[in-house]
């Protein structure tokens, strides 16, 4: 009886640190907060006489042996539209990937992508939803100005999450 105690505890602290360790995406179904970043969100951000947009590429890898994860990954370049460098000061702060009404919601890092040029600034976000390909979602960008803590919010419509093959 108490070998079977012993092997119940040890079942059930195993689920337990299963549950915990499987990092689930921040998933939102917030329709004010869904209608809170439309309105804020432009697709062109003018600051001073500087314009930025943004560029996106949304896909979930199924290669064999590439990736553990199967879940979304959302790589976004905030691009000065002149080719001058982008000020130290902007940065992309959070990510919002929207597919139909629901909202997956990241902090995106910074790229290791050594080829982006200095008129881009690439973050990347990986593990996200498992939604399907071949569909579209909308992109918006926090963008954080770490001098004034101005937020802007940047807009890239009908993104086509891809699969790579």
């Amino acid at each position: 009886m108490k070998r079977l105690g012993n092997r119940l505890t040890i079942l059930i602290l195993l689920v337990i640190c299963l549950h915990t360790s499987c990092k689930k995406p921040d998933i939102s179904d917030d329709l004010n907060l869904l209608t809170e970043l439309y309105a804020n969100s432009v697709d062109t951000l003018m600051i001073d006489t500087d314009k930025y947009f943004l560029e996106a590429y949304l896909y979930r890898n199924f290669m064999p042996g590439a990736f553990k994860e199967r879940g979304l990954v959302a790589v976004v370049y905030l691009v000065h539209s002149d080719s001058t460098s982008i000020p130290s000061e902007l940065s992309i702060s959070k990510l919002y990937i929207i597919q139909n009404q629901t909202i997956w919601i990241s902090t995106p890092r910074k790229s290791t992508d050594s080829f982006v040029p200095d008129y881009k600034q690439s973050k990347v976000s990986t593990e996200g939803p498992e939604w399907d390909t071949e569909i579209n979602a909308d992109v918006i960008v926090e963008i954080l100005n770490t001098s004034t803590k101005e937020k802007y919010f940047l807009v890239l419509k009908n993104q086509e999450i891809e699969r790579p093959e």
